[in-house]
């Protein structure tokens, strides 16, 4: 069995005020957590980046809520690290505090 260890140090989102970008931290660490505990992890490709100095997620529709927002940063991952499996839009999107 193999694992992935992610460690993401920090996150620049413009345009969303501070306390968005707390909610939106909470929703991530939360879909991410959805994401390794569905076994998505063990479908990452054995030649799949092993580092990713940056990552652009693109932009936010205008209103999205910071749940809505995780799950575009999940999907940008997977498609970086070209994890096959679920889609972030089949996991929870509601978190601890959002």
């Amino acid at each position: 069995m193999s694992s992935v260890n992610l460690h993401i140090d920090r996150i620049v989102v413009h345009g969303m005020p501070r306390t968005g970008g707390r909610h939106l931290a909470i929703a991530l660490e939360e879909m991410l957590r959805q994401w390794a505990e569905s076994g998505l992890a063990g479908t990452i490709p054995g030649d799949a980046p092993r580092g990713i100095p940056s990552l652009d997620a693109g932009r936010f529709r205008p209103g999205a809520t910071p749940a809505q927002a995780a799950g575009q940063i999940v999907q940008a991952i997977q498609t970086r690290l070209d994890a096959r499996g679920a889609a972030p839009s089949t996991l929870g999107t509601r978190s601890r505090h959002v």
